[in-house]
């Protein structure tokens, strides 16, 4: 989940697989003010299963924090709904919108 920088440093990021009506793989640097993942950032879905705000990524810590943006449909990190809507991980991790 993070590549190296100039610096030598890890740079932050994720990659997401969307496979709605055009499946898509891309990778994401996760700005200080965190990523948000939805409809927004995967400009060619019309899916309306993901919000378009649906989950925001934040590295904090040395860690990812995945925040559930009270989407309709849910996030799942590791394969369990976020239920108090935030959750920090460690890389790897599978966030599922």
């Amino acid at each position: 989940m993070a590549e190296a920088s100039l610096s030598g440093m890890p740079v932050p990021g994720v990659v997401v697989v969307w496979t709605g009506a055009h499946p898509t793989v891309a990778a994401f640097r996760i700005p200080e003010t965190g990523l948000i993942i939805g409809r927004e950032l995967l400009e060619q879905t019309t899916d309306d299963r993901i919000s378009r705000q649906h989950a925001r990524v934040t590295w904090r810590d040395n860690r990812f924090v995945v925040t559930d943006l009270g989407s309709r449909n849910g996030t799942y990190v590791g394969g369990h709904a976020l239920i108090d809507r935030e959750v920090t991980v460690t890389a790897p991790s599978v966030v599922r919108t």
